[in-house]
């Protein structure tokens, strides 16, 4: 889109911003916002697109009264858009911003799915979204299929866009946010394609500090299970595209089915589980370290007040770990934001480390996976005080890459093989995430991208064309 900084911005005047009509809806006047609303990301994603200019925002400030030094301008136009959002949500002003987008008329390809957004209804609790007979045959169907459950469109926005005020509500809400069949895939599949490994922590003073345990696992229940109760916390290693995402969200809607009532096809996993009632009993709350961006925010509050936002009608956190056996589903330590001298990164991780223990020490209960990229990042994780095993998603072996070609491409799984190890590329593909790309998007012709570099480019054309297929600006 053209750059729009004319007389119009810089006049600071412009269209100006009509007053928010008294009685009009408080559209994501949230405290913090909870960026799992979908009305959320999707304003984001439209204010991104029609403005992409960092320059255009800076005259949107002026225009709805926003002072530039509340803003931080640091990043791309969509990470400013994002301190935007948050900013005006807590404040009870995004209508003001809805409203001056709306009379833009440099923007009127916009117009209609930005007023769609604000239209859409507020965040209720599952059964006012869902009749009882319709509530009770869901429940019937994730009893019966498990995570591979089929939601209806209805049914999938009715569970999203829901705020839970019960566990049962609360489980059906992250069933529908986690379900991706094409990315998650059958749970038997998934146990054949990882491979990890489980290591100890000997302590500082020891000759080797890690160790390796001889078995290999599957599932990360049936690890959780074999390390017991007195390893409540755990660090979940890969390589990038090893998998570890899907772990977790594998974990989290597993966990989720159990309670509910679905009988897993593995005993063994399904009944792994650190506390009384096994790994049903265990309330998965799933979280990015990537979002906890103020250093100042102790990572014990960060949590409370992530929990609060996303769920206003549960109990509060701390009132909830009381009770309920809970597990912390953590991504990505190597992504905690940090910045200058202080407070470096291993200050940010051990401050995490520090708030486990009080978190563990203060409600026995919990239990935490976090997902990292190396023991580099995660070895300060770990203390006298409280000893946390590193799990390792392991690279496949060759039995597993021919055995993931028979399930995902079975016509072709002859040829891609030999064509892989021809290439001298097989290292490439012992992750999950680069074999995936290239079952989903090699040729009927068998030929193999040549390097990372290739397999992203198809991946970039292929995601192309779906949008444009889907006519999305």
């Amino acid at each position: 889109m053209a750059d729009r900084s004319d007389t119009r911005y810089s006049s600071g005047k412009g269209t100006g911003v009509r007053p928010t009509p008294a009685g009009a809806s408080t559209f994501l006047d949230e405290a913090p916002l909870d960026w799992a609303n979908p009305a959320a990301l999707e304003l984001h994603g439209l204010l991104a697109s029609a403005y992409p200019n960092v320059r255009e925002i800076q005259a949107i400030t002026s225009e709805i009264g926003v002072r530039e030094y509340e803003i931080n301008w640091d990043g791309a136009a969509r990470e400013v858009w994002r301190h935007m959002i948050n900013l005006l949500s807590r404040g009870g002003r995004m209508n003001d911003l809805v409203t001056h987008v709306l009379n833009d008329p440099a923007v009127t390809a916009y117009h209609a799915d930005l007023s769609a957004i604000r239209k859409r209804p507020p965040r209720g609790t599952i059964d006012a979204l869902l009749g009882p007979d319709e509530l009770e045959a869901l429940l019937i169907r994730v009893r019966s299929d498990g995570p591979m459950i089929e939601l209806s469109d209805d049914e999938s926005q009715a569970l999203r866009t829901s705020d839970p005020g019960t566990a049962e509500q609360y489980r059906l809400r992250r069933i529908a946010n986690w379900r991706e069949p094409h990315l998650l895939g059958r749970g038997e599949d998934l146990r054949r394609f990882t491979r990890l490994g489980l290591f100890v922590d000997k302590g500082e003073s020891a000759q080797m500090r890690w160790s390796e345990q001889e078995r290999d696992y599957n599932d990360l229940r049936q690890v959780v299970r074999a390390a017991g109760a007195q390893n409540p916390v755990f660090v979940l290693l890969g390589e990038p595209g090893a998998g570890k995402t899907t772990l977790l969200r594998r974990i989290e809607i597993e966990l989720a089915c159990l309670a509910l009532g679905w009988a897993d096809a593995d005993p063994d996993a399904a009944a792994a589980g650190p506390v009384e009632g096994g790994a049903a009993a265990l309330l998965p709350f799933y979280l990015s370290l990537a979002e906890h961006r103020d250093a100042a925010v102790k990572p014990k509050d960060w949590l409370a007040q992530s929990w609060k936002a996303a769920h206003t009608k549960m109990p509060p956190l701390e009132t909830l770990l009381d009770d309920q056996p809970m597990i912390l589903l953590l991504d990505a330590l190597n992504e905690i934001p940090y910045g200058g001298a202080r407070p470096s990164y291993e200050d940010r991780v051990k401050a995490w480390r520090d708030d486990l223990h009080t978190l563990y020490r203060d409600h026995p209960l919990i239990r935490v996976i976090i997902s990292c990229r190396s023991l580099d990042y995660s070895t300060f994780l770990s203390s006298d005080a409280l000893r946390v095993p590193h799990v390792l998603v392991k690279r496949l072996v060759d039995e597993q890459i021919r055995n993931f070609l028979d399930v995902y491409r079975p016509e072709l799984a002859s040829k891609l093989w030999n064509a892989i190890r021809e290439s001298g590329q097989i290292d490439i593909y012992r992750t999950p995430y680069y074999l995936r790309l290239l079952v989903d998007q090699v040729g009927d012709d068998g030929e193999v991208p040549v390097g990372r570099a290739a397999l992203f480019a198809g991946f970039v054309r292929q995601s192309m064309l779906r949008e444009i297929m889907r006519d999305n600006q």
